[in-house]
């Protein structure tokens, strides 16, 4: 059985009641899912962007501060909604309450509106709908506001193949999605776009690789049973295992293939 609610986040938990895998967002800096009643898996840390038209002034930046989008009309999410919340964040960053032309919870609907006048809303990254060429979204440089999609579960459901099975799907649809929308913007720059590691064991690897990408400023922002994907910026790193291997371990002395035509 299939189904859509549109509910607060608070409400998200109760759904595990009705259904073995419910899809749930949270904003990163709220309180954690009740994980001694719930299974979480996390697909993504999504962040949120400035949705814009393609002839609004701004839609030509790299990215926007807080400051510069004070005196914007916005579409804004009803109240207790992430997108209002994330609103809010930004507001408090420049420091005056924005103008709020409309609410709408719909994000198709709000594009729509976005496209076809000057106003302003915030668009999760990889989720929201950016098929229409006049829509664009913009980075915030001073302020970093995210939402966690998450599974929740209860624990015993996973045991059954079907769930589980499902659960690995969702997790690979995830991580195709972010690699289809790395960011916001196009690179205005060189840089490094993504990178994948093969490793011989990920789960003996694991916490390695995590100290050294978080010390360097990457988050982790999806994770399955064959590896994980890091983000930082526009730069994503994939840990993934991998059958095409030169050797049974790994030695960090040692160099890997180079490959030539």
């Amino acid at each position: 059985m299939l189904g859509e609610h549109d509910v607060a986040q608070p409400e998200f938990a109760e759904l595990v009641d009705q259904y073995d895998l419910v899809i749930a967002h949270r904003m990163d800096h709220d309180e954690p899912w009740p994980s001694e009643q719930l299974s979480v898996t996390t697909l993504l840390s999504e962040p949120f962007d400035v949705a814009m038209s393609v002839g609004h002034p701004l839609a030509g930046r790299s990215s926007v501060s807080a400051a510069e989008l004070a005196d914007e009309s916005w579409i804004a999410a009803h109240a207790g909604f992430a997108p209002d919340v994330a609103l809010g964040v930004v507001e408090a960053t420049a420091g005056v309450r924005f103008q709020r032309a409309h609410r709408v919870n719909d994000y198709h609907l709000a594009a729509s509106l976005i496209v076809g006048g000057e106003l302003l809303a915030l668009f999760p990254r990889y989720t929201a709908p950016r098929a229409d060429p006049r829509l664009v979204l913009v980075p915030l440089e001073d302020v970093r506001i995210a939402r966690n999609i998450d599974v929740l579960a209860r624990p015993h459901a996973l045991a059954r193949v079907a769930v589980a099975g499902t659960l690995e799907r969702l997790r690979g649809a995830a991580d195709v999605l972010q690699r289809a929308r790395p960011s916001a913007s196009a690179a205005v720059g060189p840089g490094l776009h993504h990178v994948e590691v093969w490793l011989a064991d990920v789960a003996a690897e694991r916490a390695g690789w995590a100290w050294l990408l978080g010390r360097v400023g990457f988050t982790m922002v999806s994770e399955w049973s064959g590896g994980e994907s890091w983000e930082a910026g526009d730069t994503y790193l994939t840990l993934t295992a991998s059958p095409n291997l030169s050797a049974e371990s790994h030695d960090r002395r040692v160099r890997g293939p180079i490959g030539g035509s």
